[in-house]
């Protein structure tokens, strides 16, 4: 019972359901079962991956990250808010859980490694292509700010959220489209 706990593959435990603790994965489900069972046994997370979700905290309630003297009052709380406020929110998470011993993340080194930066010019049509983008991203995001203007119901973190995905997918078609630029 007080034996340390080492719960490996934190990918096979995600999904769990944070409002529910008997649904989710069967492993997750044991996972928490086993922590429950076991109060006094230190438990420790370990995941080759890095937590992109909530739902990827949710089996690891022995973080603090919900309950008394928390912020958030339980998993589904936690799960929601830290949701509804987009990835700078899962950053600042990992940044304080990182601040507070509970977060490690493995980093490559670049030790020996040695990069040069080269400018390219862009061909006409990748100029056009990148205009042309760039117009259509315009008009998606008045659509969308223009929806949010007129909706009546819904939460203004609701609303934020929204447009962080639009935000969101905008920045990531971007650095899709100038990394295809770049490769010949």
């Amino acid at each position: 019972n007080r034996g340390k706990k080492g719960l490996t593959h934190q990918e096979m435990m995600g999904s769990a359901e944070p409002d529910d603790e008997l649904k989710g994965t069967k492993t997750s489900i044991v996972v928490r079962r086993l922590q429950d069972e076991l109060p006094l046994a230190r438990v420790v997370y370990v995941s080759a991956t890095g937590a992109s979700e909530t739902e990827h905290f949710v089996y690891a309630n022995r973080l603090g990250l919900w309950g008394p003297g928390a912020a958030f009052r339980d998993a589904a709380t936690f799960s929601t808010e830290i949701k509804n406020g987009g990835t700078g929110a899962m950053e600042l998470l990992a940044m304080q859980m990182k601040r507070e011993g509970k977060y490690l993340v493995r980093s490559l080194s670049f030790k020996g490694a040695s990069f040069d930066v080269e400018e390219m010019q862009m061909t006409n049509e990748q100029v056009e292509m990148w205009d042309k983008s760039a117009e259509l991203w315009d008009v998606i995001i008045r659509v969308f700010t223009d929806a949010q203007e007129r909706a009546k119901e819904g939460t203004t973190t609701l609303k934020r959220g929204i447009m962080s995905q639009v935000w969101g997918a905008h920045q990531r078609f971007f650095a899709s489209l100038l990394m295809a630029v770049k490769v010949p």
